[in-house]
């Protein structure tokens, strides 16, 4: 395939440039503003041929309005026009049907310099298709799990947030947020503060719940976690991390913990039906019978399962069982005292 190299351009030193130009993973192009405006094409290396299919010597001297799209041709040749002198860059961003199908390039471009009465530039593009599938997955994954990553300069206090953080706090997005503002939303900010002061002391990390109110007045419980990031001095100059709303989980855990206690309460009223009242009906039955050694017998058995009973709740709430001694009142109740 022939090739068109860089001989023949005035105005700037090409001929050590022209062995990357032609073995350069990237793509590039050579592009001519000319008078009029319009802007014509110079030169392709292969990595660019591989992506546009352009033929390297037909392309030559065709203008941008003949290959590309109106408006992508319109809009490089209104950021070529702000190109006036050579190392004079502008980048942008464009999505483009080439020879692969379509994708998104990140390009920029550099002035090089006048030839004859034309201002030349180099334009390189990197094909940033994937990384853009991959953030957007990753948006959708963070926004989906509440969760917002955040860098706050210690110099300058100046914090800067992914959008999800906006939305966990109810900012706006174009609002210039400060610490003091963030602060001053969580119910106990010393405790989260004496976590971030320590992780700046020894250059670790920290993780702190807390519970804020949003912009709109609505309460929510949040999950902190950021590290401690030094400087070229080894001085922390910044703590990065990410805070993530875990209202809804913690609701879940104390709705699921409710539940679990009213299984348990269920379970325990059962067993005291089964093994106490059941047993008191029995006794009931022996003694209108005039079966007394039933009915002493079965106290005792009741009495048992009673004393098992208490012990399991005790342990429940106390995480030990009653020693001996613990389930003798004072004093018992008699008819006397009115019971």
């Amino acid at each position: 395939m022939a090739q068109v190299g860089f001989d023949g351009f005035d105005g700037f030193d090409v001929r050590d440039a022209g062995t990357i130009f032609q073995s350069a993973a990237t793509p590039m192009t050579v592009l001519a503003r000319r008078p009029d405006g319009h802007v014509e094409v110079l030169a392709v290396n292969p990595a660019g041929v591989r992506v546009t299919g352009w033929d390297p010597v037909e392309v030559r001297g065709r203008t941008l309005g003949e290959l590309y799209p109106e408006d992508h041709a319109a809009r490089t040749e209104r950021l070529l026009a702000e190109l006036d002198r050579p190392g004079a860059v502008v980048d942008y961003r464009v999505e483009a049907e080439v020879a692969t199908g379509r994708r998104a390039y990140e390009v920029h471009i550099i002035g090089l310099g006048a030839r004859d009465d034309a201002f030349l530039a180099l334009s390189m593009s990197r094909d940033i298709t994937r990384r853009e599938v991959a953030e957007s997955a990753l948006d959708e994954t963070q926004a989906l799990a509440r969760i917002g990553h955040f860098s706050w300069n210690l110099e300058t206090d100046e914090l800067t947030w992914t959008d999800q953080m906006y939305e966990l706090f109810g900012l706006p997005r174009t609002m210039a947020v400060v610490s003091a503002d963030i602060f001053q939303t969580i119910d106990d900010p010393q405790q989260l503060r004496d976590r971030i002061d320590e992780a700046v002391a020894t250059g670790g990390s920290y993780e702190a719940e807390f519970t804020f109110t949003r912009s709109d007045g609505e309460r929510r419980r949040a999950m902190a976690r950021g590290r401690a990031l030094r400087g070229r001095d080894g001085t922390v100059v910044r703590i990065a991390g990410t805070t993530q709303d875990v209202t809804e989980q913690r609701e879940a855990e104390a709705h699921a913990a409710a539940a679990a206690g009213a299984r348990v309460r269920q379970a325990q009223a059962l067993e005291l039906n089964d093994d106490v009242l059941q047993g008191l009906a029995t006794v009931r039955v022996a003694l209108m019978e005039g079966d007394h050694d039933l009915a002493l017998h079965v106290v005792d058995r009741t009495m048992d399962a009673a004393r098992a009973i208490i012990s399991d709740l005790l342990r429940d709430h106390l995480g030990t069982g009653p020693v001996p001694g613990d389930l003798v009142r004072a004093r018992s109740t008699t008819r006397e005292d009115g019971a």
